[in-house]
């Protein structure tokens, strides 16, 4: 599944076909959806981050998805970034490749997840994949409906 959002548009093209309608796709928001180029979105790879976000209760995975980009990108301070590509940040592209548990796929909100990155044009793509463990104790308090813990995992290629 591939899903790329530039200036609020949100494309969306799952195992090579097309997605027409909200119902068809992972994401559920009242955005526009429209094919994604099968081209490479990056051109030229510059470098590839990863983290790790997880949410342990409330069983959401675009919190443990925000985590997991942020963790991946939070550390790294390029100041000359912007001098390395042509047109500067914001002609910056990223691939964020999301692996998220299958079971909550149908529940990841891509906007709050795209916003953790500042600038550039980014493109998400989504696998089966993260993982579900325990949290221990349901504690409704929490958002609680079950005791798993989802667990997101994230590599953030970038480059123009």
């Amino acid at each position: 599944w591939t899903f790329s959002i530039d200036n609020g548009r949100v494309s969306a093209l799952v195992r090579g076909r097309t997605c027409e309608s909200q119902k068809e796709v992972i994401v559920r928001q009242t955005a526009l959806y429209s094919a994604v180029s099968e081209e490479p979105h990056i051109e030229k790879l510059l470098f590839v981050e990863c983290g790790f976000g997880a949410d342990a209760h409330g069983q959401n995975p675009t919190k443990a998805a925000v985590r997991a980009c942020r963790n991946a990108i939070e550390f790294n301070q390029l100041p000359a970034l912007g001098d390395m590509i042509p047109g500067g940040r914001e002609a910056m592209k990223l691939d964020v490749l999301l692996a998220v548990p299958s079971k909550y796929q149908n529940d990841l909100d891509l906007e709050p997840v795209r916003k953790v990155f500042p600038y550039g044009n980014v493109r998400f793509q989504i696998q089966d994949g993260g993982m579900v463990a325990t949290n221990g104790k349901v504690i409704e308090e929490m958002g609680d409906i079950n005791e798993d813990m989802v667990i997101v995992c994230c590599a953030v290629s970038v480059g123009h």
